[in-house]
């Protein structure tokens, strides 16, 4: 009873305690020392289990911490994916723009070459400017013997003018 009321000592009735048989002391004595070790037992025990709750709660805290470290590493890495998305579409932007520019500059490149539809010299050069049209090419006395030449051709030849 006394173990279950977690009292210190175990109390024993007066009536026992004045008994003069030895036998009789000697169980007490036995019962008082069983008393002493289990309470010395429970108490290891407790101290054991608070130091166990206490290591615990520390290790708790610890998780709680690493937790909170690995959510804004996370974030971080999100805020990181996304920067990467976002530079991966400008690239692509930027490779689509200089596509098309090398089209275009392509395009100007093979406006610029001048060929001509027989092999001859050039005389008397009139026009100077990119990508105009020579609308009056057999005025010259120095074309006349080509826009004779393109005069003889027949409409089957057109796809070899340029």
């Amino acid at each position: 009873m006394a173990e279950q009321q977690g009292a210190e000592t175990l109390e024993i009735p007066d009536e026992l305690k004045n008994v003069d048989s030895s036998r009789i002391q000697q169980i007490l004595a036995v019962q008082q020392g069983l008393f002493h070790a289990r309470r010395q037992s429970y108490l290891s025990t407790l101290e054991s289990l608070g130091e166990q709750n206490k290591q615990m709660k520390e290790q708790i805290e610890g998780l709680k911490a690493r937790t909170s470290v690995n959510y804004r590493r996370i974030a971080s890495l999100r805020g990181e994916a996304e920067d990467f998305r976002s530079l991966y579409r400008e690239a692509q932007a930027q490779i689509a723009q200089a596509e098309e520019q090398i089209a275009s500059l392509t395009d100007q490149v093979e406006r610029t070459v001048i060929k001509a539809p027989v092999a001859g010299t050039v005389v008397g050069r009139k026009v100077h400017s990119e990508g105009a049209v020579l609308s009056n090419f057999a005025s010259s006395e120095e074309n006349i013997a080509n826009a004779t030449w393109l005069a003889s051709l027949e409409q089957t030849d057109a796809g070899w003018i340029v």
